[in-house]
């Protein structure tokens, strides 16, 4: 297994000052304290109480009782060879109206004063999580005018919301995420090539934290972050109990399949040519296994390599010709090309083609399965349990579209 290199942590170690004043009754301010200056607040009585089980790269401690989060995950970089870097960063929240940490609470941490009252964000997914726990109105800059959300998008159209740039295509916009003030900055951390720009927002005198989220491998772990925007926020007892409604709906939706013999499936997407892009591991992957199925491209879990693997026409035929049901979609609206690969598909012929493009706004080139999806997974497996096993189930297609092409196929 490729060795892990750790390297300096990225992200906030700022001397920044927040502010701090005395509580009421001149002890240290806890976390389950109404804030008055912040609107409405809901709490956790205390740290041990927000339980984070299934997200690997996000966790919480406790330290002279104020919250202390901890990041770290590695990026992947496929020209690496014989490792990857680390990214890591560690802060403590400290309520508003509060004294600040002792120098010994807050060691190496970075004080975020908590709730955040405005934020910035460079990735569609956040926005989701803030909408799922009433926090939308934090948002003072996005990557741009491409949102899901309409109130989102309109603000931005509007000049409301400045846009830094998505971080998929390119770095942040730091000089306009200086002028829209915010007082944290969440960038999108997920390869090597990230990592800059959290350097130079600091340099800019920005507290600026990754999200590696995206980074994940189970699909329970990436809606978990929903905490880490709650704690954030001051709207953690609402993080969790949304986190626990999806827990419960994704244990009920496979138990109905679990005594079921699987069906072979395959997310395959067409890439260019005699070129195809399958999923052999990560949150798709997994979700396809929950919701009854057998990946006939599968391959053992590594955090270091890519969700997809590249593969030609002939191993998809030889692999996955007989496999019964097939899913697609990477961003492609368009249909499978109806030829001689695909018809001879059995999953073709027998009509279990389905893409993921059901919720997009076009006019905006907006996905919702980029956006609020990844948020709340049970919707999404729900669907899939239907796709495979259409008898147990009754859950509308939303996210998920049978191929346009049924009808030219009869």
């Amino acid at each position: 297994m490729d060795a892990l290199i750790r390297v300096p942590a990225v992200a906030v170690l700022l001397g920044i000052t927040l502010g701090f004043g005395a509580s009421a009754c001149g002890e240290p301010a806890r976390l389950d304290e109404v804030i008055a200056d912040a609107g409405r607040v809901d709490t956790i009585q205390t740290v041990r109480d927000l339980r984070v089980d299934h997200a690997r790269y996000f966790k919480v401690s406790q330290r002279d009782g104020f919250a202390i989060v901890t990041l770290e995950a590695p990026l992947r970089d496929s020209s690496a060879a014989g490792g990857a870097q680390v990214a890591r960063a560690e802060f403590i929240l400290v309520p508003r109206g509060g004294p600040p940490p002792s120098a010994e609470a807050r060691g190496t941490a970075t004080a975020i004063a908590i709730p955040a009252r405005r934020l910035a964000l460079n990735s569609n997914n956040e926005e989701a999580f803030l909408a799922e726990i009433g926090a939308l109105d934090r948002l003072v800059a996005v990557g741009g005018a491409n949102s899901y959300d309409d109130s989102i998008r309109a603000r931005v159209l509007r000049g409301e919301i400045k846009q830094i740039g998505y971080g998929w295509h390119r770095a942040p916009d730091l000089d306009v995420a200086v002028a829209a003030r915010p007082d944290l900055l969440i960038l999108r951390v997920l390869r090597p090539d990230d990592t800059p720009s959290l350097e130079r927002a600091r340099a800019l005198g920005l507290t600026t934290i990754p999200f590696l989220g995206e980074a994940e491998p189970t699909y329970l772990g990436k809606a978990e972050w929903i905490k880490f925007f709650g704690l954030l926020t001051g709207r953690a007892a609402t993080a969790d109990s949304v986190f626990t409604d999806v827990v419960a709906r994704v244990d009920s939706l496979r138990g109905l399949v679990a005594s079921r013999p699987p069906r072979t499936v395959f997310w395959v997407y067409h890439w260019s040519a005699d070129k195809w892009n399958a999923i052999v591991r990560g949150p798709i992957a997994q979700m396809l296994e929950h919701a009854g199925g057998r990946n006939v491209f599968a391959q053992p879990e590594n955090a270091l390599l890519s969700d997809e693997e590249r593969i030609s026409t002939e191993r998809l035929t030889t692999v996955a010709g007989e496999a019964e049901c097939w899913f697609a979609g990477d961003g492609f609206p368009q249909p499978l090309p109806r030829d001689a690969i695909t018809t001879n598909m059995r999953a073709w012929r027998e009509r279990c083609v389905y893409f993921n493009n059901g919720r997009v706004k076009p006019e905006a080139d907006a996905w919702d399965w980029f956006h609020r999806a990844p948020v709340r997974p049970d919707h999404v497996l729900a669907e899939f349990v239907r796709a495979l096993h259409g008898d147990v189930v009754t859950t509308p297609f939303a996210y998920l579209v049978a191929n346009t092409d049924y009808a030219k196929a009869k």
